[in-house]
């Protein structure tokens, strides 16, 4: 996250040098824009009503980690918070879109996404979309104990991505070593108008071997070790306008060492390279 200087306003210290007048003036009170204080609302509310859901679900996310399995839970927040949520994605993309007039969003390719990293800066933007990162965040305590590794519990990294028409990504490992500190990666689905047409799976891999694809449906959330778990997501392809969002937080290790041991280094483009050649090879 980026850091923000923090200003204070001391009151009561020193004296005021009078006017030429003799009075003293007075200084116009600053006051925070109304959509600040609104979106300042809106997060103190949505952060404490998420992370009490949140909480809810983190007995059935470390069960589904302790058995090294990808952990699905529907129903997290409800429609209308998953509603209000996906709104606020929308108009992060199309301040994302506004900003890079000059990139063609419409020319087909592989790589149809687009990701956006959060930071305090975008609280008036996205303050819900804020509160859910704080939220997810705060199991990092809950499910330290069951991976026996210490999770940082004030730092996450995180995304907010966007799948358009032909949006995809090959099979890979969000950790793959070196420093990466990511050991749980937390996604939270805001489609509520998802289709089953439309793809856009989240797809588990075993070795070499693709399994069932989880659907990225509204008020959904999936858990996995991001450095041990591959996969990939299918090809979206939405019916109209109606795009593919996600939020992605990744809990921390603790640790400062550079490599564990216990850490594989796989490149995504090393595993995106065998699967191709393993379906070049098949008959």
């Amino acid at each position: 996250m980026r850091d923000r200087g923090a200003c204070f306003a001391a009151r009561g210290f020193g004296k005021a040098r009078p006017s030429p007048s003799g009075k003293r003036k007075r200084s116009p009170d600053k006051k925070a824009p109304p959509e600040d204080l609104s979106a300042i609302r809106i997060l103190a509310s949505s952060k404490e009503k998420f992370a009490r859901r949140v909480a809810g679900v983190s007995g059935e996310i470390a069960r589904a980690l302790a058995c090294d399995e990808v952990a699905v839970i529907d129903g997290v927040l409800g429609l209308a918070d998953c509603e209000a949520l996906r709104c606020e994605a929308e108009r992060v993309h199309a301040s994302f879109v506004a900003e890079h007039a000059s990139l063609d969003f419409d020319q087909p390719g592989i790589d149809r996404t687009n990701a956006e990293l959060l930071s305090p800066e975008d609280l008036r933007r996205a303050p819900r979309t804020v509160a859910m990162m704080l939220a997810l965040t705060g199991l990092s305590p809950r499910l330290a104990a069951e991976r026996g590794a210490r999770l940082s519990s004030d730092a996450s990294a995180n995304m907010l991505s966007c799948y358009l028409r032909g949006g995809a990504f090959p099979v890979h490992l969000d950790n793959h070593g070196g420093d990466d500190r990511r050991l749980i990666g937390l996604i939270y689905y805001m489609n509520p108008g998802y289709v089953v047409e439309s793809g856009g799976r989240f797809v588990p891999w075993n070795g070499d071997e693709p399994s069932p694809g989880i659907e990225p449906r509204g008020d959904r959330l999936i858990a996995f070790y991001c450095d041990r778990q591959d996969h990939s997501v299918e090809e979206f392809t939405p019916f109209g306008d109606y795009y593919r969002y996600a939020l992605t937080v990744w809990l921390m290790d603790d640790a400062t060492e550079a490599l564990r041991p216990d850490r594989r280094t796989r490149s995504p483009t090393d595993a995106h390279r065998r699967l191709r050649d393993s379906l070049a090879t098949t008959p």
